[in-house]
């Protein structure tokens, strides 16, 4: 099985080239002192790229710093109790999503 584990996803990534050869997409922010910002577009892109290629996709966490975007391209702080963003159940829906691979 030939996976990809973007965590912590400090940058938009673009798998679609690979996605053909993949079975499994991870992704994933910094939950860390000093962990850098994950914007959601980012995981949102992902999981997207992913489930039109027909790849599993696991979003692990959110992190300690996730970001959301006012429509202009501001980012805008998303407040989340467990602060290491690893409760899904805080998470904005799309976004929860815990696939496995299928096993060949």
């Amino acid at each position: 099985m030939r996976f990809v584990s973007a965590e912590p996803l400090l940058g938009p990534v673009d798998l679609t080239p690979w996605l053909p050869r993949l079975g499994w997409v991870i992704v994933g922010a910094e939950s860390g002192p000093g962990a850098s910002p994950m914007r959601l577009a980012w995981a949102r892109s992902l999981v997207a790229r992913c489930r039109a290629a027909g790849v599993a996709v696991f979003v692990k966490q959110l992190g300690k710093r996730p970001q959301s975007d006012d429509g202009r391209g501001t980012a805008i702080p998303l407040k989340l109790i467990d602060r290491a963003g690893g409760d899904p159940g805080e998470w904005p829906e799309d976004l929860r999503v815990r696939e496995w691979p299928v096993a060949v």
